[in-house]
């Protein structure tokens, strides 16, 4: 019995530093856990070298009255990633927003670089909601109304150096989102 109740108190121990740590209330605390013989020192430290970005970075109206919100603009590796989000807009009846994905970009605001949407080996813009016709490619976004969920839109760009602090975004009908931080992330 005696030989279980400390096996039972070696694995909490640790459990108990465990769950400290992985706490995000928790920013630098050290504490000293005691369980009658075994005591246990933890100290932990949450605090993310790049935190997340924040669930809006900008809001732009689009067409018909529609919102359009940029919710990423993330590198990962060697590929920034933005993502946008269409939501119903003032007008009751459902419509759409097509355009030709070459008038899409990103511009590196301290080099004046502008960037395209990229392509896959097979030609494909790397995009979605992705539509083909009369020999080009359009991103084709239905969008909502009142009771309909937001569509979500992304776009693969090649990512700007890594001393790129802020970017511009253009999306047609939309405008351009200016100032935008660009997020490095280390993993997906």
């Amino acid at each position: 019995m005696h030989i279980r109740l400390v096996l039972i108190k070696l694995t909490l121990a640790p459990l108990a530093g465990c769950l400290l740590a992985c706490n995000p209330a928790f920013k630098s605390t050290k504490q000293r856990i005691t369980r009658s013989d075994t005591t246990v020192n933890t100290e932990a430290v949450v605090q993310h070298p790049n935190p997340p970005p924040p669930a809006i970075l900008s809001s732009k109206k689009g067409s018909n009255g529609s919102q359009v919100d940029l919710l990423k603009a993330q590198v990962f590796g060697d590929t920034l990633t933005v993502e946008l989000q269409y939501k119903a807009g003032s007008e009751a009846n459902r419509i759409a927003s097509t355009y030709p994905i070459d008038q899409v970009s990103v511009i590196d605001e301290a080099t004046a670089k502008t960037y395209s949407v990229l392509k896959d080996q097979s030609g494909s813009y790397r995009a979605s909601p992705l539509q083909t016709g009369q020999g080009k490619q359009f991103i084709n976004i239905p969008i909502p109304s009142d009771k309909d969920k937001p569509v979500s839109v992304w776009f693969k760009f090649a990512a700007p150096p890594i001393d790129t602090k802020t970017i511009s975004i253009t999306i047609p009908d939309v405008g351009s989102y200016k100032n935008i931080g660009v997020y490095r992330s280390v993993d997906k």
